[in-house]
């Protein structure tokens, strides 16, 4: 039997997850929470035979989820987190989970005081052409260094309902595209790697003029994994959408473009074709496969662990690129203390200027 779920947020995103739980069957949605009436009809169609409800609280108080999917905007991520935690509930949230350190440390107290666990939603470690990407990594010798590349016209639209440009509005998004993009090419970057995070330097570029100017549209990001460095540009200016993740090893090179894979080995190169669907930002596909992970992990009381470490590293190195952002480009240290949680790491500022080309 299939277990019964409250989806929170019926946006665009929303879609994405509701096409996943239709081509799965351990996880179904049987109720969804927005406070568009508009988007509560679109939920039912989308949905049938879904109750809606205008706010979270009546939707717990009535069904007795077994779990909680929350879709919103990021500022609402960490009060609805936590309201299903003290009820111990398990959860299931998109990124960013929380918004800064100060948020991620009273996660970690409350998921150590609930029974309920937490599955952050990093759905792109499951678009296809990154699994066998991964995949491939896992036989080809320690990763030397990277670049990512995420190039968009503009930022993501919501809903008209709701509020379509919201991801420009920095208390709604609380941020722009670093806050948007940023933790997918971190995430990311940590899974291909193989290792957590351990420093961060950044530039930003923000618009001189119109409605937008004061949140980012540009990032220029090294990640540091110790002495392996990640560049990773991400861009709203492009003239058209792409997506693209080079890794070099000790044995080689492997390379995403869309839906190919490119990999060069012992001086021979192939390319293999996976349609990813990086061209839909609902990726449905892409979360049926990542709901089957969180039925899985969600059945093992400690399966959800090295995720939510994963994800609080993820914030921290957010936070930390802000930080350097302010600082000039600075590189700064997400070294964890004997006895920290990710979400209380810290970030030291070091001399040296940001690794890896800028602008």
């Amino acid at each position: 039997m299939a277990r019964p779920g409250v989806l929170v947020g019926f946006g665009v995103i929303a879609e994405g997850h509701a096409a996943g739980y239709r081509r799965q069957a351990a996880m179904e949605i049987v109720a969804v929470v927005d406070p568009s009436p508009e988007r509560r009809c679109a939920a039912e169609s989308a949905l049938p035979g879904v109750r809606t409800y205008s706010s979270l609280d009546a939707a717990l108080d009535r069904e007795r989820p077994g779990f909680v999917d929350i879709c919103t905007p990021p500022m609402l991520h960490w009060p609805m987190i936590v309201a299903c935690l003290d009820r111990g509930i398990d959860v299931l949230c998109e990124k960013p989970l929380v918004m800064d350190g100060q948020e991620a440390a009273a996660l970690c107290t409350a998921l150590s005081a609930s029974k309920g666990r937490l599955y952050p939603c990093h759905n792109y470690k499951f678009a296809p052409a990154v699994r066998a990407m991964a995949e491939h990594l896992t036989a080809c010798g320690p990763v030397l260094g990277g670049e990512f590349t995420t190039v968009r016209c503009g930022h993501a639209l919501g809903v008209p309902e709701w509020n379509a440009h919201w991801r420009r509005q920095r208390d709604i998004g609380g941020g722009g595209i670093l806050r948007d993009h940023g933790p997918h090419s971190i995430y990311l970057a940590e899974h291909l790697v193989g290792r957590p995070v351990t420093g961060v330097s950044c530039r930003l570029r923000y618009p001189a003029a119109g409605p937008w100017r004061t949140t980012e549209e540009e990032a220029a990001i090294a990640l540091f994994f110790d002495d392996v460095v990640i560049n990773v540009r991400l861009t709203w200016n492009g003239s058209e959408r792409s997506t693209r993740y080079f890794v070099s090893t000790d044995g080689g090179a492997v390379a995403l473009v869309g839906d190919e894979v490119e990999i060069v080995s012992d001086g021979r190169r192939t390319v293999q074709t996976f349609p990813s669907a990086f061209d839909d930002p609902r990726h449905g596909s892409w979360f049926a496969l990542m709901l089957e992970d969180a039925a899985a992990r969600l059945q093992d009381p400690e399966g959800t662990r090295p995720l939510t470490g994963e994800a609080m590293r993820t914030i921290a190195a957010i936070e930390g690129a802000y930080r350097s952002a302010n600082e000039g480009g600075r590189r700064i240290s997400l070294s964890l203390g004997a006895g920290r949680t990710s979400g209380e790491a810290s970030s030291e500022l070091l001399d040296g200027p940001l690794s890896g080309a800028l602008w």
